[in-house]
């Protein structure tokens, strides 16, 4: 991953330049989820469960240097540490498909046993097919 550089505009005492960085990262992933069908009139309702453990190949943390812009010679420096490399993910949700081209889906997710913090994330949405 490459971030370019930018500046903040502004008040020039209060704004900061951030140096362009790089950052390598590589996951891989392995999870299970159950699902079942039930069927209720035209309507089929699809709960589902899943596990998954993560592990974090590359990513050694990074540096992120900026200055204030009006004190370009003055260089800051802020250490992003890497996160723990064995985390889990585990998440539920369910699939409603209301006719034949239409369906709805509702899910959650929660990572969780990483040194860094938790993240949680729902999703909805609608799915036409054709």
């Amino acid at each position: 991953m490459t971030a370019r550089a930018y500046s903040e505009t502004g008040d020039p005492v209060l704004t900061q330049a951030v140096r362009r960085r790089t950052a390598d990262d590589l996951y891989g992933i392995v999870g299970l989820q159950a699902s079942y069908n039930i069927k209720i009139s035209r309507v089929i309702l699809q709960p589902f469960v899943r596990a998954e453990y993560e592990h974090e190949f590359l990513g050694d943390g990074t540096t992120i240097k900026t200055h204030f812009t009006s004190q370009p010679a003055l260089e800051l420096e802020t250490p992003v540490q890497n996160s723990s490399q064995n985390y889990g993910r585990v998440g539920g949700g369910l699939n409603v498909k209301l006719v034949e081209m239409i369906s709805a889906k509702i899910s959650a997710d929660a990572l969780v046993g990483r040194d860094d913090g938790y993240e949680y994330t729902v999703n909805a949405g609608i799915q036409l097919t054709f």
